[in-house]
């Protein structure tokens, strides 16, 4: 992972799809990461913060095959908070993540991307929120804090973006999309580099004071 997250204002990253693996990579995920009492092979990382005080934590499953298509499910999360550091027996992500690149063909996954920008980081939504509605009282409501926006390209759904405003001036944004890809080494940076190009369309940044 290139990308400093704490920088970039990502707080959690999500990662899932369906893989369908031969038997000899399952041997080897099985042999690098044995299967725990719910059968999932889990791999650890974790992340310094290049930006301010803390780390990421990452962790990845491998799932058993699923009863009708015989597919494993596949999540991939980093998200920001308190974890001790990695022990040398806990198995590296990205040695999953090296023996899910002999697969060949592109997987489909679903991606999940939530940003948190604060008041200092004066970020701008492209409606803004919040937006007060104290002119209309007939309404069970009076303020519209956060919005949920959708793009199609025909009948195909792109990208959904969540935004939501704190009273303290801060900024919540939740990018949810799809992205297929084969499985490489460099996924999680070019997973952010297109979560960046979709949220700079919906948020823009102010200069710091």
């Amino acid at each position: 992972m290139k990308q400093d997250l704490r920088a970039l204002h990502i707080t959690k990253i999500q990662v899932s799809g369906d893989l369908i693996l031969t038997d000899d990579l399952v041997t080897e995920i099985q042999k690098t990461s044995p299967a725990d009492k719910d059968g999932d092979s889990v791999f650890f990382d974790s992340l310094n913060v290049k930006a301010g005080r803390g780390h990421y934590r990452g962790l990845l499953f491998i799932s058993p095959p699923k009863a009708v298509r015989q597919t494993r499910p596949f999540w991939l999360i980093y998200d920001l908070g308190r974890q001790k550091k990695l022990r040398k027996h806990e198995p590296r992500i990205t040695k999953a993540i090296e023996i899910l690149s002999k697969l060949n063909n592109p997987i489909k996954f679903s991606i999940s991307v939530a940003f948190e920008f604060g008041k200092r980081d004066r970020a701008k939504a492209i409606i803004s929120l919040p937006i007060n509605l104290s002119e209309s009282p007939n309404l069970p409501f009076s303020k519209i804090q956060g919005i949920h926006l959708s793009c199609f390209e025909g009948k195909t759904r792109k990208h959904d973006v969540i935004l939501d405003t704190g009273e303290d001036g801060s900024l919540w944004e939740n990018l949810i999309f799809e992205h297929e890809t084969k499985i490489h080494m460099e996924l999680l940076d070019e997973i952010v580099e297109k979560a960046i190009s979709i949220s700079n369309k919906f948020v823009l940044l102010g200069k710091q004071k």
